[in-house]
């Protein structure tokens, strides 16, 4: 068994260091990533353009999902990034920073039931328009020209509080060069 796993390995590794096409100008890429939010679960669809060998933009819907005790939540949005390679570990894996502005649309599946002081009980539904910005960290591997293995951790900055200001996702997904 580890000698399949060695094998596996060196494959990898061959693939990822032959590849030709890294961080070009021009190439454009969709990426797909799935993973944890700080309250539930994320999935995202980008689309990528690289401007530069150090820069590339990157655009696309997300939607979360989460669960509490009290709430249930769905978080509709679109994050927009650039992101710029500060290390080039090897010829196949590269680290970026990167920055960018984001809006969502949160909406609680059910009207929260408060109490005040009297007794008397109201229904209040949090569901609002939200805009932030946000900074993080995305490690790719190039598997070959055209697949990319994507970890990607990012911590947001909304501006209203509902649901909470400060929100981070880490997902892991794959990106297609075309």
């Amino acid at each position: 068994m580890k000698k399949v796993y060695l094998l596996v390995i060196g494959v990898l590794i061959a693939f990822a260091s032959s590849a030709q096409i890294r961080h070009v100008r021009g190439v454009q890429s969709a990426d797909l990533t799935y993973g944890i939010s700080g309250y539930g679960k994320v999935i995202a669809l980008s689309y990528v353009k690289y401007t530069s060998k150090k820069a590339y933009f990157k655009v696309g819907p997300f939607l979360e999902t989460g669960n509490s005790p009290q709430i249930t939540y769905t978080s509709f949005g679109i994050d927009a990034a650039l992101n710029y390679t500060v290390m080039k570990v090897t010829e196949g894996i590269y680290v970026n920073l990167l920055a960018g502005a984001t809006s969502s649309i949160d909406k609680l599946s059910d009207p929260l039931t408060l109490f005040d002081e009297l007794g008397s009980t109201r229904n209040e539904d949090f569901s609002t328009l939200k805009f932030g910005l946000f900074g993080g960290l995305e490690v790719e591997t190039f598997i070959n020209d055209r697949f990319v293995v994507l970890l990607n951790f990012n911590e947001r900055l909304m501006i209203k509080e509902n649901f909470g200001r400060n929100r981070f996702f880490l997902s892991l997904g794959v990106r297609y060069n075309f």
